[in-house]
């Protein structure tokens, strides 16, 4: 099974190495020292916020201005950011993000969904020619390539318990939904309106 994410792109196998192939980027020579200092903070700020599958996180702050403000640049300059990394294979975007008055259905913000602000979600990905440009060999871009065969989870057994504490254990416990009573003994809706 192959590792590959789109075309000739592969999802990340670490953050570390997905900076260093941003930083390696062989545009760098034609751009100055100030994008390229506003690029890594963002990517940086990009690269707080995945979850173990290398994909944004909304639930991390993943919005385009919790980004931007950890990265310390500006929404535009930020924007500009992810479309070059869009644009040069460093981020595939999954969803779009949106907010309730541009959503479908919410008759342009007048109806509330319950979904509030959703949030962009990226994939880390390099493309295999930006591995090559890192210093690596062919045998190690391959061994990158293919995919980890998966592990099966191991679970823990839960610890057994001895005859004495399964005899005093409270069997069969049944829980109840209680509501408490709020209004007063002997208050009724028809006495009151008298």
């Amino acid at each position: 099974m192959l590792n590959i994410a789109g075309g000739d792109l592969i999802v990340a196998p670490s953050v570390e190495l997905w900076l260093a192939a941003v930083a390696a980027d062989p545009e760098e020579a034609s751009r100055r020292t100030d994008w390229w200092r506003n690029t890594n903070a963002v990517m940086r700020a990009v690269a707080r916020r995945i979850d173990g599958h290398m994909i944004t996180s909304p639930k991390r702050g993943g919005t385009w201005s919790v980004m931007a403000d950890d990265a310390g640049v500006r929404r535009r300059t930020f924007a500009g950011r992810l479309a070059w990394a869009k644009e040069r294979g460093y981020l595939l975007q999954i969803t779009e993000g949106s907010t309730p008055r541009y959503r479908s259905g919410t008759f342009r913000g007048l109806l509330d969904d319950g979904l509030g602000n959703l949030a962009a979600e990226y994939l880390l990905t390099i493309p295999i020619d930006a591995l090559r440009t890192l210093g690596l060999d062919d045998e190690q871009v391959e061994e990158l390539i293919r995919e980890p065969e998966p592990q099966p989870m191991i679970r823990e057994p839960f610890p057994a318990m001895s005859q004495e504490e399964w005899k005093e254990a409270p069997w069969p416990v049944e829980t109840l939904a209680a509501r408490e009573i709020c209004t007063p003994p002997g208050f009724s809706f028809f006495t009151a309106r008298k």
